[in-house]
């Protein structure tokens, strides 16, 4: 359990801001343990595929040596977001970190586990080695977390204006009461339940609260009363984050009629066209799509591509044939329910339910359907304006 003990300097310096440095390191967690995070499952697959090109994980090999999963984070990895901060501005905060701070804060992570690697030759060599985790950080923000970005701002940016209205409308008690179910206001303290046993007195530096989308099971402090006050919680909705909105209303019909031929119907559907809004078979022959096409959309989702088009049955059994279809069509019936034809086949097969005039049933009829006469530019007379 951990306390963190407020006076009315702390009050009023309570604090939200988004930190792009914490999602950065907190990510690692995530690619290491899928099942714990996985909400993440849509970012973890490309993150994963990100990893294994050899010229990344050269280069990121620092970060994820030294943030592995229940493993704390040294404080200067992850320090209080300022107001407004980019990744380029805390990227350059832990540049700036002096080297005795980087080894005390290596030293308070022993406790939970032992540092790796990395960790060891980093303590011993902070001034060498810092520059190298710097640069891992900035690469695995640009090839990971970068492309996502304004995605996982939109939804840390409206939990700090929940928050900030929780406290504008309730105050302090009622903030930190809400904020996680593991913590407690005291009056003049937080109490926390979690393992971290830390102790610490704000002593007037306020406390910075940071949102994150790869926290989620506690609330998570800085390690040393020295550091900057700074806490991390899990974001609210964060199933919402890689949801996809709904598809374009016109996307039914260019899947049916054509990107192009979509675009143009669309104002009629709308009723832009001061016409008021038309159903979608009229927006189609407003397109001029072929007949047997407009019979396939009311059957199907999708377009039947080919000759097959162009002989389909309509619903009553009888069948329809494009001018532009073979010089004689043979039709048989059959005691089967629906219509077929071959592609590549001017032969279809027509329900039991079919009245052909004059014909048996089980006999073939042959239709004959001459071809349109052309004129001398080659286009057929029947088609001409």
């Amino acid at each position: 359990m951990s306390e963190l003990r407020f006076n009315l300097a702390d009050v009023a310096g309570v604090r939200f801001a988004v930190s792009p440095a914490n999602e950065t390191v907190m990510s690692m967690w995530a690619l290491a343990e899928p099942v714990r995070y996985a909400v993440h499952l849509p970012w973890i697959d490309r993150a994963r595929a990100t990893l294994r090109r050899p010229e990344v994980a050269d280069r990121v090999r620092p970060l994820t040596d030294l943030a592995r999963p229940r493993r704390w984070l040294p404080d200067f990895l992850t320090p209080a977001a300022r107001p407004d901060a980019d990744m380029a501005d805390q990227l350059d905060q832990i540049a700036e970190t002096p080297p005795d701070v980087v080894v005390q804060d290596l030293l308070a992570t022993v406790p939970s586990r032992p540092l790796s690697p990395y960790g060891q030759a980093l303590l011993a060599d902070p001034a060498g080695l810092l520059p190298q985790l710097v640069e891992a950080l900035r690469v695995w923000y640009e090839e990971a977390i970068a492309p996502d970005w304004p995605r996982m701002r939109a939804l840390l940016d409206a939990d700090v204006a929940y928050r900030a209205a929780q406290l504008a409308e309730g105050g302090a008690g009622r903030l930190f009461e809400q904020l996680h179910p593991s913590l407690r206001w005291l009056g003049d303290r937080v109490v926390s339940d979690d393992p971290f046993e830390r102790d610490f007195d704000l002593r007037g530096r306020g406390l910075a609260l940071n949102p994150s989308v790869f926290t989620d099971r506690r609330v998570l402090w800085n390690l040393l009363e020295d550091s900057m006050p700074a806490g991390a919680y899990p974001v609210r909705a964060v199933g919402t984050l890689w949801e996809r909105g709904p598809e374009p209303a016109g996307d039914a019909l260019a899947r049916v009629v054509g990107a192009g031929r979509g675009r143009v119907a669309a104002p009629a559907r709308r009723g832009d066209d001061h016409h008021g809004p038309r159903p979608a078979h009229r927006a189609v022959r407003r397109c001029r799509v072929p007949a047997p096409l407009r019979a396939a959309r009311r059957r199907s989702r999708h377009p039947v591509p080919g000759r097959a088009a162009r002989a389909l049955p309509q619903h009553r059994g009888r069948c329809r044939v494009a001018p532009r279809g073979a010089g004689r069509l043979s039709v048989r019936r059959h005691d089967v329910a629906g219509a077929s034809c071959p592609t590549g086949s001017p032969s279809v097969t027509a329900p039991a339910s079919s009245t052909l005039p004059g014909a048996a049933p089980g006999s073939p009829v042959s239709v004959s359907v001459p071809k349109p006469a052309r004129t001398a530019a080659g286009v057929p007379s029947s088609r001409k304006q």
